[in-house]
Formats: structure tokens, sequence, C-alpha cells
């Protein structure tokens, strides 16, 4: 699945930068991440941890209403749990890279499109969670995200997304973990 994704993001890339517009902006806002626990006699509501992202971004125009954006972000994510499960929340520092495709209705920018994300690390009270005695957890997600954003003429904008990874973020038998976010975001496209 991985490699089709790499592969098909490649093949984008190459065939759109021959012909396209070529911009470059910075972005940084609000992550709110979750992740929901599931099987493994584990029961464990959770609820969304704030954090930040901040990055740049490519703009590969291919006509007026269309383009290819890569980003690369470093995100802070994670969860909070009810008080029985965990006092503490999970938090996670990841490097993701969306590759959005967006439509231009003049201001307003529709986006849809796959990420990929790289855990850095992930604690709970300070304690590694990435190891075999905890999640055993996968440092490779992906998944999918979507949204919308609305552009001045200064190449000042707005965006906000949703993701859905569908990615099982740990390699313990029975049990599925999965992260997903809403991202608020303020960017600046270099004009």
């Amino acid at each position: 699945m991985i490699k089709k994704i790499t592969l098909l993001v490649a093949v984008v890339a190459i065939s759109t930068a021959a012909f396209a517009q070529i911009q470059f902006g910075v972005k940084g806002g609000v992550n709110m991440g979750n992740i929901k626990l599931s099987g493994g006699g584990i029961s464990a509501d959770t609820k969304m941890q704030i954090g930040f992202q901040v990055g740049g971004y490519a703009s590969f125009g291919i006509n007026e209403q269309i383009s290819v954006q890569p980003e690369v972000l470093f995100q802070q994510g994670g969860c909070k749990f009810d008080e029985d499960f965990s006092k503490e929340p999970l938090k996670a520092n990841m490097i993701v890279v969306p590759i959005m495709f967006k439509y231009s209705l003049d201001a307003i920018k529709l986006m849809a499109g796959p990420q990929l994300g790289y855990i850095l690390s992930a604690e709970i009270d300070g304690e590694d969670v990435t190891g075999e005695d905890a999640f055993d957890m996968n440092k490779l997600d992906y998944g999918i995200a979507f949204g919308a954003g609305y552009e001045l003429e200064s190449g000042i904008g707005f965006d906000a997304r949703y993701y859905f990874g569908l990615a099982n973020l740990t390699k313990a038998d029975e049990l599925t973990v999965k992260a997903s976010g809403i991202q608020l975001s303020v960017y600046y496209t270099f004009k």
C-alpha cells in the first residue's frame, strides 16, 4: 500500500512539475489529534489532544482550478483517555507529508489527498509507548485528509482539514489503534 501511494505521488509530482506553475508557502496552526483503541480487551474512551503544527509546502498549478500541494509538517498529536485508563494523555510528535489535490472556486479551496506520517516520539506521563512493553507502536501512519480553505489575494489563507488514519498503529495482537484529527491552519503563499 505504501509503495503504491509513493509511486502515485512521484508520478503526479513529475508529470505536473514539467508544465506547472510552482508556488511555495509556509503554514502553522492547531492540530486536535485523537486515537481510537479497540479490541484486545481494552476499553478506553478518548478525547482530542491539542497540539500545534508548522511547516511548508509547494503548490504545482495544473490549470486555473486544479493544483497539487505536497506539504512537510511537524505536528503534535495523541489523545486524552478516560481516567480509568490513564490520567495522563498520550503525547506524540510526528512528521507528516500530506499530498493535497486542490480545486479552486476563486478564493475558496476544496482539497483531499493521501497523508503519510512518521511518529518521532510517543509517550504517556514521560514514558515511551513505542516499545514492546507498551502498545508496540508502528511508527508509520497513513490515511486520507480532506477539507476546505479560503485564500485572500495577498496570499494569506486559512484552511480546515479532517484526517482519517487507515494504518493500525500497533503490532499487538487483537488490538487496533488508529489516528484521526482536525487541523486548523493559517498559511502564506509567496507570490
